[in-house]
């Protein structure tokens, strides 16, 4: 964060308080500032993977985990003043949980916000690949957040399930 304030005094880095990752990174609008940085006429995914590289002290992902996201979005909206990119974290093709990272963009092309979800210091190559039964998941996870499953909640909803996605 040091790093990148030393470069960006008037920037602002509030971290997850489920994960402790920086989870918004942007400039003090207060400050005048609207941008982390300008790249000017370049490619918006290449801009947000570059800053996720130059930045990956701080957010904990390595440059080849920067290179394996995959771009879900890459838009502009209708007035032209705003443009959005998503990028997803997959490990074997299979979505990590409240695994994104999302940058806002000026219409000059500048990098305005960063809000990173991206699970830090995960290793895809020592990741669990076990996922075991998908209903004992639901039911694992109805547990921790105290809710009393009832029967057509863990009822497999066949039409909206897919290979690799159980629907409940």
């Amino acid at each position: 964060e040091q790093k990148l304030k030393s470069r960006l005094p008037e920037l602002q880095v509030e971290y997850s308080p489920e994960t402790g990752v920086p989870e918004v990174i942007g400039p003090d609008i207060r400050s005048g500032k609207a941008a982390i940085e300008y790249v000017k006429g370049s490619d918006r995914v290449e801009t947000l993977r570059g800053f996720l590289r130059s930045n990956k002290d701080l957010l904990g992902v390595p440059d080849r985990q920067v290179d394996d996201l995959v771009a879900v979005a890459d838009y502009t909206n209708p007035a032209g003043n705003m443009s959005w990119v998503i990028l997803e974290q997959k490990i074997d093709s299979i979505p990590v949980f409240r695994g994104e990272v999302v940058a806002g963009f000026g219409k000059d092309g500048s990098l305005a916000r960063v809000v990173n979800g991206l699970a830090a210091g995960v290793d895809p190559a020592t990741a669990s690949r076990e996922f075991r039964d998908p209903r004992s998941a639901v039911e694992a996870a109805a547990g921790h957040i105290g809710h009393q499953l009832r029967p057509f909640e863990t009822e497999l909803n066949a039409k909206s399930s897919e290979p690799d996605r159980a629907v409940f």
